[in-house]
C-alpha cells in the first residue's frame, strides 16, 4: 500500500492540470501592433478597447490600456490601422500613438492563401517621475531626481 502511495504521489505532477493556462495579454488578438503586416488579414473591420489592471487594490499597480482599429481595403488589396497604447507601471508612464499599412499579395499556391508587407510609424512618449521611485542608495549619482519626458518617433 505504501509502494503505491509513493507512486501516485511520483506521479501527479505529471498527470495535473494546474495553472497550464496563461492568463494572457490584450495584445493576442491586436496581432498588428507587433507585426504591421498582420494589419485587417481577413475582409472585415476591426474596432475595439482593452483596459487591464494587475495586482488589484496595490498602489501603483501596473494599468493597460488600449483603443484599436483595423480596416481592409479589398478593392486595393490594402488595409489601414491604428492604436492609442498607455502603459502606468507607478513611476514609468508610457503611451504610444501608431498608424499601421498593409499591402496584401494573393500568391494563389493555396486557395485562400495571402502575403502581406506591412509598416507602422509610431511616437512613443516616456514620462519618469524620479521623485517617486523608491531606492535603497538615494546618493547614486545615475538617480533622476525630478520628472523627465520625451518623445520618439520610430518606424
Amino acid at each position: 500500500m505504501r509502494l503505491i502511495l509513493l507512486t501516485v504521489l511520483a506521479l501527479l505532477p505529471l498527470i495535473g492540470f494546474g495553472q497550464q493556462l496563461s492568463s494572457g495579454t490584450p495584445f493576442q488578438n491586436y496581432r498588428f501592433i507587433w507585426n504591421p503586416a498582420m494589419t485587417a488579414p481577413n475582409e472585415h473591420w476591426e474596432t475595439g478597447l482593452s483596459f487591464r489592471q494587475e495586482w488589484l487594490g496595490f498602489e501603483g499597480a501596473p494599468q493597460t490600456a488600449t483603443i484599436h482599429g483595423q480596416y481592409p481595403f479589398l478593392r486595393e488589396n490594402m488595409s489601414l490601422g491604428g492604436f492609442f497604447m498607455y502603459d502606468d507601471v507607478g513611476p514609468i508612464r508610457f503611451s504610444t500613438l501608431a498608424v499601421t499599412y498593409a499591402y496584401k499579395f494573393e500568391p494563389r499556391f493555396i486557395r485562400g492563401d495571402q502575403l502581406s508587407i506591412g509598416v507602422m510609424a509610431m511616437m512613443n512618449q516616456f514620462f519618469v517621475d524620479g521623485l517617486d521611485v523608491k531606492v535603497k542608495d538615494e546618493d547614486d549619482a545615475l538617480l533622476l531626481v525630478n520628472e523627465s519626458s520625451q518623445f520618439k518617433p520610430n518606424a
